[in-house]
């Protein structure tokens, strides 16, 4: 008995201490070396993740980035590898991390790049068209990889398809012309032997040809010249060819360029909510453009006025990561990790018995609420902002997840 207690002992200090170190380390290197911690973990965790399991956990790694201030870019063809990498002071989002975009397709990018940047679409087409598939491409441009190169994510993603089909139809529409220019020499080299040839058949069948003896015909040079006519193919140009007239070529037609949209100086909702898909999250340096809810100041706006204490407003945000629990009442509470920008807020939600049931939201989707929130003071002086929302609604959602009114008795006057 006492053995075996030793050896229970024995076994939970050994990890203890394995666990002790293992958290030392990680933390040293998280506090001095935050870009390559963070590089190297979200490298990890995408490459052996699945694409599902790293969807969820993606927000959350570059939320907690932004904390140890390191910034994490999109994607970018001319800057990520397969593996994410950084660049300066930041990290650039990886191609493994992209949903769709498979390993092979990752490192054929990294190959056919080498030390030319992509100049824009059209570049990158023509070198990777034979490597890189229509999907990958797609995927790509949804993202955002495409948008330091001045493209508009959603346009180039939807017409990447016609992209592709315009540059492998105008390989073949130059092909065709090529083609064409040489059966026209051709048709120019031959016609002349082919009419000298009708004719000198038609001599010999004069009766004073056909009357004379083959010895004597065949020391004739127009005989001699027949019989060097009188073949299958003829050398043109090193290849031999029928020797006959060839019919011209029907003229094709010349393929035409889809026009693309350059990108706009602010990301619009549907531009994010399409990254957030392939992304898990949404990453850029644009602003939220005006049009995507005119009447609605942004999260930064609203957080000013939370900071002055409890206050009421409105809000567009991208929702980072949900959690349903529920209460000992029975009913459902949910705590939502929104992000607007660089302002990265807690929102609470208490879905009530009287509550419209809408859809739940989703990690990278972005919800339009309305709060009531306060500021919260932590034991290290640090103001975190606390929301509690009555209203919050999925944008594209036929109905709100929940909508009620705060109670005057509560919270004051109504809004």
């Amino acid at each position: 008995m006492a053995k075996a207690r030793v050896l229970i002992d024995a076994f939970n200090k050994s990890h203890s201490i394995a666990y002790a170190r293992l958290t030392y380390v990680t933390m040293w290197l998280k506090t001095f070396y935050p870009e390559e911690f963070f590089c190297a973990l979200m490298t990890i965790r995408s490459t052996l993740d699945g694409s599902a399991a790293w969807q969820t956990k993606a927000g959350k790694y570059i939320q907690e980035a932004n904390i140890f201030d390191v910034q994490v870019k999109e994607p970018s063809v001319n800057h990520s590898g397969e593996s994410f990498n950084i660049v300066g002071n930041n990290i650039y989002f990886g191609f493994s991390g992209i949903k769709d975009v498979g390993s092979s397709a990752s490192q054929t990018i990294e190959k056919l790049r080498g030390d030319r940047p992509f100049k824009d679409i059209d570049d990158f087409v023509v070198r990777c068209i034979s490597k890189v598939n229509k999907g990958t491409a797609e995927a790509l441009a949804f993202s955002g990889a495409f948008s330091q190169l001045g493209y508009y994510g959603i346009d180039l993603g939807n017409k990447m398809g016609d992209l592709y089909k315009y540059w492998r139809d105008r390989v073949a529409y130059q092909d065709h012309l090529i083609a064409t220019q040489e059966r026209l020499e051709f048709r120019e080299f031959v016609t002349p032997l082919i009419d000298e040839r009708k004719k000198l058949r038609a001599m010999f069948k004069r009766k004073k040809y056909e009357a004379m003896d083959f010895a004597t015909k065949s020391c004739l040079p127009e005989w001699k010249r027949l019989q060097e006519l009188e073949v299958e193919t003829i050398d043109f140009l090193g290849e031999e060819r029928p020797f006959k007239k060839m019919p011209a070529l029907r003229p094709k037609k010349e393929p035409v360029r889809p026009k693309l949209l350059r990108a706009p100086p602010r990301i619009s909702i549907p531009d994010m909510i399409k990254q957030a898909t392939y992304l898990g999250c949404y990453l850029t340096d644009r602003d939220l453009c005006d049009e995507c809810f005119p009447s609605v100041p942004n999260l930064t706006f609203a957080k000013k006025h939370i900071m002055n204490g409890n206050a009421y407003g409105s809000a567009s945000a991208s929702v980072i990561s949900v959690e349903l629990k529920k209460q000992s009442n029975g009913r459902q509470s949910i705590r939502a990790t929104l992000a607007h920008g660089e302002t990265i807020v807690n929102a609470y939600v208490n879905r009530k018995d009287h509550t419209k049931k809408g859809d739940l939201p989703s990690p990278g989707e972005i919800v339009f609420i309305k709060y009531r929130g306060k500021t919260i003071e932590t034991n290290d002086g640090e103001l975190k902002v606390s929301l509690s929302i009555n209203h919050l609604h999925v944008y594209g959602a036929e109905k709100p997840f929940c909508t009620s009114q705060y109670k005057r008795k509560n919270y004051g006057r109504n809004r």
